[in-house]
Formats: structure tokens, sequence, C-alpha cells
């Protein structure tokens, strides 16, 4: 990510669901913020846990999940998003269609 690029992110979980999470700069890092706890929760990380975030561009992640011994986490697969991430992201993807989105500039 070039430039601390700050807005709304989808992270994309390893049930393939989609979550919209407000990425903000401060101070000297970038900081998810709004819909991670959604996230979190939905995920039902716990202390130990590990995240491995691939940055797919136009703010767009892709996130695996891994419990403290390592392996996947299971529960990750089977999860929804509890927050109406499906209508939000639809929603991103129409501005981005009119070259306005939040996800990037890209046309496609």
């Amino acid at each position: 990510m070039e430039g601390g690029d700050s807005g709304t992110t989808v992270l994309v979980g390893p049930s393939g669901n989609v979550w919209p999470v407000d990425l903000i700069q401060q101070d000297d890092g970038l900081f998810f913020n709004n819909g991670w706890v959604s996230f979190v929760k939905d995920h039902c990380l716990e202390t130990g846990d590990s995240l491995v975030f691939r940055y797919d561009a136009d703010l767009h992640f892709i996130v695996q999940v891994f419990d403290e011994s390592s392996c996947d986490k299971e529960a990750s697969y089977n999860t929804d998003c509890s927050q109406e991430a499906t209508d939000l992201y639809n929603l991103a993807l129409k501005k981005r269609d009119r070259g306005n989105s939040v996800l990037g500039n890209e046309k496609t």
C-alpha cells in the first residue's frame, strides 16, 4: 500500500464472505476501525490466534485465520458477516462502476 491509504476496506474471510472495515491513519500507523469488532466477533478470534492479510489492491484484503496451534481455524470457514456487509459491498461496487469507488479508482 503506497501513500498510507485510508478509507473503507474490504476484508474477505476464509468463508469467502466480506466485511467492510474502515482503515484509518493515526500517528505513524494504519489501523482497522469501524467494522473490525464485527470481523473479530464473527470469526471468534481469541488470544493466540494469528491472522495473515494479503493485500489484493484497492483496499481489498484476503484474510487467513489460524488458531494457536498454527492450523486453519475451522470456525472461520463457517462464519457469516453479522453486519450487512453484502449490501455495503454491493454499494461499493456500484460506486466503483461510476468511478467513485471506496474500494479504489479502477473500473471493471
